[in-house]
């Protein structure tokens, strides 16, 4: 697995990631914004200060991660961890990621996770966030958690 950068990114492997875009970030999407995955994938992609798409061991678009303002985001396929050579590299990639961000912005970054994606939030820990207790949050006042991370 690797990065994409920025400026080589394309609205193609947007597209492609949105279209298949795994079920608990389809979810989570439509409680928060009341949007679909696909939608949230492109408008992420076109409003975002930084992002970078995560491409799989042969290419194929995986996820894409970025941030707004201080709010960081990631939306992603199944794929993103459908091997264990996605899984430890994710850890690697995305601890670099996240720690650009931060230097970048500057200041505390976070956002929301839905709180039954338990998953997400172990791996959000892993990271270095603070994952606080679930609050109503979003169009449909599911329960999310807050997260953050400050800088150092």
């Amino acid at each position: 697995m690797k990065f994409i950068k920025q400026e080589d990114v394309t609205g193609d492997m947007v597209l492609d990631i949105g279209m298949n875009l795994r079920e608990s970030d389809e979810i989570e999407v439509q409680l928060s914004h009341g949007m679909s995955g696909l939608n949230a994938c492109m408008d992420s992609y076109c409003h975002s200060c930084m992002f970078q798409v995560f491409a799989g061991d042969d290419g194929t678009p995986v996820g894409i991660t970025g941030m707004w303002h201080n709010s960081i985001w990631l939306l992603a396929t199944d794929g993103l961890t459908a091997t264990k050579s996605h899984r430890w590299q994710l850890s690697t990639l995305a601890r670099q990621w996240v720690d650009l961000c931060v230097a970048e912005v500057g200041e505390t970054i976070g956002n929301y996770a839905y709180s039954e994606n338990k998953k997400s939030l172990k791996w959000l820990k892993h990271l270095g966030f603070t994952v606080g207790e679930p609050e109503p949050y979003g169009v449909k006042n599911a329960l999310f958690c807050p997260f953050w991370r400050s800088p150092s």
